[in-house]
């Protein structure tokens, strides 16, 4: 799959929408930093009140309402997508996209410095718009924790938490007061998976944010994510993604 971008456009203090309502034939990527809009899709049923750092999706052929509440700064992202190359995300659903603030505050900031470029940064764009999908894939993958029972969610945490030091299903069980095969049990049931391979899953992750970072080497990712060295991070990665750590790197 491939981003063909059509449009970049960056608006500052804008009171209302150029475009109020409408259909487009192309998807639409919406990020602000300033100032709040609704943006509603009457033939979905559903509306969404966007403030400062959350993205917007606004799918190709979906009939959409936007209205300002208060002047807003804000990137727009107007592109297609090609069958061409790998599918390394889902195409997400209309409305907002679940990727934190924080992350969303860092995606702005490079596009303010593309927006900046005097030179043609279509390619810099495109790359950028792909970030923000690929970046929604990553966090939308992770589990509803209000479906789980206390047992797993506190595992959770706790992976989460030690997600750089090494992890055994035997420390977890014990930590939870629990056998090693009931953790297991636990795990299927809610997560449908195992313990360790979800501590993997969670790992890879985390490397696939980092790998996005261009001042880490595979090796300082390789150590944030919990493996003794480069070499069985680097098995690990392309076992589940089917890739290299750095081919990744480089693809995005």
């Amino acid at each position: 799959m491939k981003i063909e971008l059509l449009l970049h456009v960056t608006e500052r203090h804008k009171e209302s929408f150029t475009l109020t309502s409408g259909i487009r034939a192309r998807g639409i990527i919406l990020a602000i930093s300033k100032g709040s809009y609704r943006l509603t899709f009457p033939t979905l049923g559903n509306a969404h009140t966007f403030s400062p750092y959350e993205i917007a999706y606004i799918p190709p052929n979906t009939e959409f309402i936007r209205e300002v509440i208060t002047p807003i700064d804000f990137h727009q992202f107007t592109f297609s997508f090609s069958d061409e190359g790998d599918k390394s995300y889902t195409i997400p659903h209309a409305g907002r996209l679940n990727i934190p603030k924080s992350q969303v505050k860092a995606i702005l900031e490079s596009a303010d410095m593309i927006s900046a470029c005097t030179d043609d940064s279509t390619w810099l764009d495109e790359h950028l718009t792909e970030r923000i999908l690929i970046e929604n894939h990553i966090f939308s993958s992770c589990p509803n924790s209000r479906e789980l029972s206390c047992e797993i969610k506190h595992a959770i945490a706790f992976i989460n938490e030690h997600i750089s030091e090494p992890i055994t299903v035997s420390s977890i069980a014990e930590l939870l007061h629990l056998s090693h095969n009931g953790l297991i049990w636990k795990f299927k049931q809610e997560l449908n998976t195992t313990p360790q391979n979800y501590i993997t899953g969670c790992r890879i992750k985390l490397a696939k944010q980092l790998l996005l970072d261009d001042n880490l080497t595979v090796t300082q990712i390789a150590e944030r994510c919990g493996y003794t060295n480069a070499y069985y991070f680097s098995n690990a990665f392309k076992k589940a993604e089917g890739i290299s750590p750095s081919v990744f790197k480089g693809k995005f």
